[in-house]
């Protein structure tokens, strides 16, 4: 095994219609805050509200992992 592999983290997320995925900043984190101001915020939820991605915007919630479910407002 090698220590200290350089790697590229990645966020997926899939609808009836796409695939996504964010690909995390170099040097960033995977702190609850980058997840929510980045990954989310700016990244994802644009995705969610674009009807060209998903059926319908005003109706998508979404589960991350084991969290409970969400809504993109």
């Amino acid at each position: 095994m090698v220590k200290n592999q350089p790697c590229i983290e990645i966020f997926e997320i899939f609808t009836a219609k796409r695939l996504h995925w964010v690909v995390k900043d170099k040097g960033e984190s995977w702190t609850g805050q980058y997840f929510r101001d980045i990954i989310l915020t700016e990244r994802v939820f644009p995705f969610l509200k674009n009807e060209e991605n998903v059926i319908d915007p005003d109706e998508v919630i979404f589960i991350n992992d084991k969290a409970p479910c969400m809504r993109a407002y």
